[in-house]
Order: structure tokens, then C-alpha cells, then sequence
């Protein structure tokens, strides 16, 4: 039986949840555009980011990921899947579109043996009820091939409010995409 559990800070001391997480992310690394172990921080700049190739392990991105809110997918006391998000978050992007502080999906990864299982709509779900009264809004980026979050985002009542036009390389925009959150 899965269950979707909110860690807690003792939780990600814990050595299988911390070593599970940093396995997930090194495996999918390389799926994320630009992969995530060339990012230098959460904020980097994608322009021209077609060029790079994964110079080692994703350490910073793993830093910022177990420093931020990490909802996750167990299964038979196996970490299968995590979304971390931030709260009070805001970048210059949203604030150049006129959104203030807002929740904030920075990633979500589902182990490749347990994708098409429905876990990462749980993963949502789990932070769509828990953000009820706690925030006006929930918000993710991704890039604009990324077809299969886009569609599990627009499935789920997402709606695209700002495109950043080759924010990644040329042909490849960054996307933002909005959820109001409602009670």
C-alpha cells in the first residue's frame, strides 16, 4: 500500500530517505532540461544551457531539494517518489508578471519502476489539501517539452501564465504554469 507522507526534518536525517532522494535525482538527472547537474542554483540562467553536459552529480540541486518542504511516495517503506516545493517563494520572473510570494514545485520525481501508477497526481493531491488556507496559489516551471508534467498540470487545472521564449536554448522556453489554491 502507498502512503504520502509531509517530511519532517527528522525524517530527512534519516539515511534511506536522504540516500533515496539523492539516488532518484542522479538517475534523473539527465531528464530534466538543463540536466540538473549542471544547474548551479535555483535560480540559474537556461539561456545557452544547450550546450552543457552533466559534469558529475547533481549536489546542489540535491542541497536546495532537501532544504525545501518534500512530500513523499512510500511504498512498502521504500521511498518511491518526492515533490519538494517552497513556500513564501518569489523570483523575478513573477514578479515581472505581477504575482507575489507563492508555493512553488521544484521538482517531482517518480522512480521509472513506479511511473504511470497514478503517484505523481498523489504527490499533487497531497499538496493541493495541505496548501487549502495556507497560500493563494501554487506554481511550477518546467520547459516547454516537457510533455508529460504539462499535461499532468493542465489535467489538474494548471493554466500556463507565462512563457519565457528560448529561456533555454533556442526553441526552448521556460513555462510557468498556476494553480489558485481553494478551499
Amino acid at each position: 500500500m502507498m502512503k504520502i507522507k509531509l517530511l519532517q526534518k527528522s525524517d530527512k536525517k534519516d539515511k534511506n530517505i536522504k540516500d533515496k532522494i539523492w539516488k532518484l535525482l542522479c538517475l534523473a538527472d539527465e531528464e530534466f532540461y538543463p540536466p540538473l547537474s549542471v544547474r548551479d542554483s535555483e535560480n540559474v540562467v537556461f539561456e545557452d544551457k544547450q550546450s552543457f553536459k552533466p559534469t558529475g552529480k547533481p549536489l546542489i540541486f540535491y542541497q536546495e531539494v532537501m532544504n525545501q518542504h518534500i512530500f513523499a511516495a512510500i511504498e512498502e517503506d521504500e521511498l518511491v517518489g518526492f515533490l519538494s516545493y517552497e513556500s513564501d517563494y518569489i523570483n523575478e520572473d513573477l514578479k515581472a508578471n505581477n504575482f507575489g510570494k507563492t508555493w512553488y514545485v521544484n521538482a517531482l520525481i517518480v522512480d521509472e519502476n513506479h511511473r504511470r501508477k497514478g503517484i505523481a497526481n498523489k504527490l499533487y493531491d497531497a499538496l493541493e489539501n495541505y496548501a487549502i488556507n495556507k497560500t493563494d496559489d501554487i506554481f511550477t516551471r518546467t520547459w516547454s517539452f516537457n510533455d508529460s508534467h504539462i499535461n499532468l498540470v493542465k489535467r489538474r487545472g494548471y493554466d500556463l501564465v507565462i512563457q519565457l521564449d528560448h529561456h533555454r536554448g533556442t526553441g526552448i522556453h521556460t513555462v510557468y504554469y498556476r494553480k489558485p489554491v481553494t478551499s
